[in-house]
């Protein structure tokens, strides 16, 4: 995009995050905002960092005994969208896919798997999201409810299907509030906007690589937009590639 709009781009969570908005000038607070919900959010969910509070609620690899515990506001709304957007798929996406990105060698940052590391062939048994209970009080609001997690034992939760749109959403909605201009935030191609669009609206190119197929979607006023491809965050282990 060119001006009069703002843009800025940096590398985060292992993806291209780009921040856009319709006033320029707004572009820096709109930055400062995106990073401090993708660093709440990574504080709620990374399981990759043991002093994240899903790592010390359940352990890195999940506990040997049933969870039932308070969580904060943020996981709750992280977990509350895993489990909207497995409802809504009828399980096709699952935040109990843990354990099998485990075994496929995703225990570290993707840009830092071990390429050479065995691949365990035993397929460890694990449960579904319906497994999964949140109790919540209140109105639901990611801000005000209180909320309780429960998780069967060993269950390994990951929110990498769903974890970076709602980073995107909640990036969208707050700067556009606060900031009163148009904000298109995209993190790993999970894009959302809030806010006045610009004139004929948001147009995203999509691409899957730069030797790919590209064609120009339209957005129009507030909403969303997922995309995904093989040819990006995957990885080999033990000459098979996974991801």
């Amino acid at each position: 995009m060119v001006a009069p709009f703002g843009v800025a781009r940096w590398r985060d969570w292992s993806v291209d995050v780009r921040v856009v908005t319709v006033d320029a000038r707004a572009i820096a607070a709109a930055e400062r905002i995106c990073r401090v919900e993708m660093a709440a959010v990574a504080a709620a969910i990374d399981r990759f960092d043991p002093e994240s509070e899903l790592s010390r609620l359940t352990g890195r690899g999940g506990r040997a005994e049933d969870v039932s515990a308070a969580v904060s506001p943020m996981l709750a709304a992280c977990v509350r969208a895993a489990l909207a957007a497995a409802a809504e798929t009828d399980g096709l996406v699952d935040p109990t896919v843990g354990s099998d990105l485990r075994r496929a060698g995703y225990t570290v940052d993707v840009d830092e798997i071990d390429a050479d590391a065995p691949y365990p062939e035993a397929r460890p048994q694990r449960r579904s999201w319906q497994d999964i209970r949140l109790t919540e009080s209140g109105d639901g609001n990611a801000n005000g409810s209180a909320a309780t997690l429960g998780l069967p034992a060993d269950v390994v939760l990951d929110f990498g299907a769903t974890a970076k749109a709602l980073a995107a959403d909640r990036t969208a909605r707050r700067a556009a509030r606060q900031l009163d201009t148009g904000v298109l935030v995209s993190l790993g191609g999970d894009v959302s906007a809030a806010g006045p669009e610009p004139v004929g609206g948001w147009r995203i190119r999509l691409q899957d690589g730069p030797a790919e197929p590209a064609w120009t979607v339209t957005l129009r006023g507030a909403g969303g937009i997922a995309t995904s491809s093989l040819l990006h965050r995957v990885w080999t282990r033990a000459g098979r590639r996974a991801g």
